[in-house]
């Protein structure tokens, strides 16, 4: 709706895998129709880009290729998913420490806002009931140092296997499914956190558990 240009760089799903999952969250229900997809693929026109591979991609295949989308379709924003598929050793740190460095001054230098995902720790206790914080990223610190923001997203596990085990339990139902944590905001002032409950039908998730999943209004 804000017109933005958007690349995702999705290297473990399909682009086909993609747009099923984003055509369920647009129209809000697990079986959109043929007039809602023909929407949802108009909208889409001059607003999003799939890189088509799946698989590793080497970091300075990465970095040129957010500099080509910038330069060539005057994107402005780039959704690297994820850390693991581009440095693909946790040992060279070297090489996490360069391609943070590098996102860092190709965003400064462009204007272009990347979004790189990575992934935590798994916890030396093997409880994964606690929200991790940015410190716990996987690989070099270079990768939370060097970021303007860092954002941790949190599933409840612990729920769904309290779900699973009685899908009657009214105070799981009541957890929330997943928590979004600011962790970092060098520009701005806030930092928090958001409780989410996700929808299985359209795939969204939600800032409450009850409020019907409408399907969002493109034109």
């Amino acid at each position: 709706v804000q017109k933005q240009r958007v690349l995702i760089v999705s290297l473990e799903m399909d682009p086909t895998e993609t747009m099923a999952r984003m055509s369920r969250q647009s129209s809000g229900h697990a079986h959109p129709n043929d007039f809602e997809l023909q929407t949802f693929h108009n909208w889409t026109n001059n607003r999003l880009w799939l890189f088509d591979h799946v698989g590793n991609l080497s970091v300075d295949h990465a970095l040129a290729l957010c500099r080509y989308f910038r330069d060539v379709h005057k994107g402005t924003h780039v959704f690297l998913d994820s850390m693991m598929m581009i440095c693909t050793s946790e040992e060279r740190l070297d090489e996490q420490k360069r391609f943070s460095t590098g996102l860092v001054r190709l965003a400064q230098e462009s204007g272009l806002h990347i979004h790189i995902i990575t992934h935590c720790r798994k916890p030396a206790s093997g409880d994964e009931a606690k929200l991790p914080s940015r410190y716990e990223i996987r690989g070099s610190s270079a990768i939370s140092d060097q970021a303007h923001n860092v954002v941790v997203v949190w599933m409840n596990k612990s729920k769904a296997a309290k779900l699973e085990e009685n899908p009657q339990n009214m105070d799981a139902h009541a957890e929330p499914c997943a928590v979004v944590k600011c962790d970092k905001q060098r520009n701005g002032k806030w930092e928090g956190k958001i409780k989410l409950w996700h929808d299985e039908n359209s795939l969204r998730f939600c800032d409450d558990r009850l409020s019907p999943v409408l399907p969002y209004h493109l034109f």
